[in-house]
């Protein structure tokens, strides 16, 4: 028999694709828990490896990630122009402060303190500074 629930109550799911069906994966009452902690949860649960149950794979650092699967999904598609400007984000901002980390490791408070402390000594080149390492992030999320 199934566990009662009470009505109306709205529960977290994740949908993961496994050869060709799709698996549900409760996360649990949406009353208890922030949107940032269901992201991490659901981050964790997809970088559990399939092939090996029970063992968790590290999730990729985000140079790694920004150098393959970003750059193939993503970054080819842009214009020369903007593959340009982000290049030269990456290189000298946010590669060398986040790319040694794991993606599932990295808390939205220590992206802000870093670039707000940046904007304090350059304001002009800290407001397009955010934004491809936004599009990486969201790509991963996604």
């Amino acid at each position: 028999m199934g566990m009662l629930r009470p009505p109306g109550g709205r529960r977290c799911v994740l949908l993961q694709g496994q050869g060709g069906s799709l698996r549900r994966v409760s996360l649990g009452p949406a009353s208890t828990r922030n949107i940032a902690d269901i992201r991490r949860q659901c981050l964790a649960l997809r970088t559990t490896s399939n092939e090996t149950p029970g063992r968790e794979r590290l999730a990729p650092t985000v140079r790694d990630f920004v150098a393959g699967a970003w750059k193939v999904a993503r970054f080819d598609r842009h214009k020369p122009s903007t593959k340009r400007s982000s290049r030269i984000v990456l290189a000298s901002r946010s590669l060398p402060a986040f790319g040694a980390k794991p993606l599932d490791r990295i808390a939205p408070t220590a992206v802000r303190s870093r670039f707000d402390a940046f904007s304090r000594t350059a304001p002009g080149g800290a407001s397009r500074t955010p934004d491809p390492f936004r599009q990486i992030m969201n790509f991963a999320i996604a």
